[in-house]
C-alpha cells in the first residue's frame, strides 16, 4: 500500500496553499484583513456556518462586531486570502450570525466538496486550539496571538506555543482473505471498524501499530505498512493509516476497550451490508478507506457500490 489513496481521504485537500510564508509578515496580514475579497470561515461550537449547503465564506463587512486581528490565517482560497474567525462557544450564535446554519464536521463532512471539507477541518482545529491555549502552559500569563494566530506568544517568560495535532495510528488487521474488527459498545449496532490508538511518548508509528493490535486484540501484528493519513478534527487528531498481517489466533489476552473482536470475510460483509445491519464505518473516515482498499483487492464489485444500495 502507498500514500496515493491520501487524495480520496475526506478533509484532505492537496491543492490548498496555507500561504505559511505570509504569517510572519504582519504588513501584509494586516492589508489583507482590509481587503475587500478576503474571505473568513466562521466556526462556532466546533461548528462551521453553512449558506445553501455550501461552507459560508464572510466578508469583512459582515464582521463589524468581530476583532478581526483575532483571526487565523488559512490560506488561498481562489486567490483570496482566507482566515478562520471563532465565535466561541456560548449557547448560541453571536446575535449577528445566529441566522446561519452552523453544522458540525460528522455531519457535513461528505457533503461538503473536497476543498471546503478540508477547509472547515482546518478552521474548527485552529480553532480548537486557540481556545485550549489561551494562556501560558508554563506561567500561567495571558497568550498573545502571533504570526496570524499560528503562534501563542507569552510576553512574561518568552514561552511560544504551536499548533498540535495528536498522532495516532489505524490498522487494517488482516490474514489471508479476512479482516480483524472490532466494535465500541457506543457504536450502533452491527457497526465494526479498524483497530486504532494514540501514538505513545517515545514510541514509533510500527512500534504503536504492534502494541494497539495486541492490546486491543490480542494478536500479534507483522509486515506493517503505511497507507495514508488523514487529519481527524474531533477535536484535533491525525489518523496514521496502516495495514498489518496478524497471527491467526490470539497470543495474548486483550484488553477490555472493545466489546467485541471478530473475523469478517469479504462475502460476510456484503451480507451484512446488503440485510444489515451496516458493518463499516461511514466514508468520512480513513478507516472506511482501509477496508475499501482491501476488500477492492480481490472483489468483481467495489465496496462502495454495496454500501449504496
Amino acid at each position: 500500500m502507498t500514500n496515493d489513496y491520501s487524495s480520496n481521504n475526506v478533509f484532505v485537500d492537496n491543492a490548498f496553499d496555507r500561504l505559511a510564508h505570509k504569517r510572519t509578515d504582519p504588513n501584509w496580514v494586516q492589508k489583507r484583513l482590509a481587503d475587500r475579497d478576503t474571505r473568513f470561515v466562521g466556526v462556532w461550537q466546533h461548528r462551521c456556518a453553512l449558506a445553501d449547503q455550501r461552507l459560508h465564506f464572510f466578508k469583512a463587512g459582515e464582521l463589524s462586531d468581530f476583532d478581526l486581528d483575532q483571526t487565523i490565517l488559512l490560506g488561498d482560497v481562489d486567490g483570496a486570502a482566507c482566515f478562520a474567525l471563532d465565535f466561541g462557544d456560548g449557547p448560541s450564535p453571536p446575535e449577528s450570525v445566529a441566522h446561519f446554519d452552523f453544522q458540525g464536521l460528522r455531519t457535513i463532512g461528505m457533503a461538503l466538496d473536497e476543498s471546503e471539507a478540508a477547509l472547515a477541518a482546518y478552521a474548527q482545529a485552529m480553532s480548537f486550539w486557540h481556545r485550549r491555549h489561551r494562556f501560558c502552559g508554563t506561567c500561567g500569563n495571558p497568550a498573545a496571538l502571533k504570526d496570524a494566530g499560528h503562534v501563542l506568544d507569552c510576553s512574561r517568560c518568552d514561552a511560544r506555543s504551536f499548533p498540535r495535532s495528536d498522532p495516532a495510528v489505524i490498522v487494517l488487521a488482516a490474514r489471508d482473505d479476512r479482516v480483524l474488527l472490532g466494535r465500541q459498545a457506543s457504536w450502533p449496532p452491527g457497526r465494526y471498524s479498524t483497530i486504532a490508538g494514540f501514538v505513545e511518548p517515545g514510541e514509533s508509528l510500527e512500534d504503536t501499530v504492534r502494541r494497539e493490535v495486541a492490546e486491543e486484540t490480542g494478536h500479534c501484528a507483522s509486515e506493517v505498512r503505511y497507507f495514508s493519513s488523514q487529519p481527524w478534527p474531533f477535536p484535533s487528531s491525525l489518523m496514521l493509516g496502516f495495514s498489518a498481517t496478524v497471527s491467526a489466533e490470539p497470543v495474548c489476552d486483550p484488553d477490555e476497550e472493545l466489546e467485541e473482536v471478530r473475523w469478517f470475510t469479504r462475502e460476510e460483509i456484503i451480507e451484512r451490508e446488503t440485510s444489515g445491519p451496516k458493518l463499516v464505518p461511514p466514508p468520512l473516515s480513513i478507516a472506511y478507506r482501509l477496508i475499501e482498499h482491501w476488500f477492492n483487492l480481490d472483489s468483481d464489485i467495489p465496496l462502495a457500490e454495496i454500501v449504496s444500495r
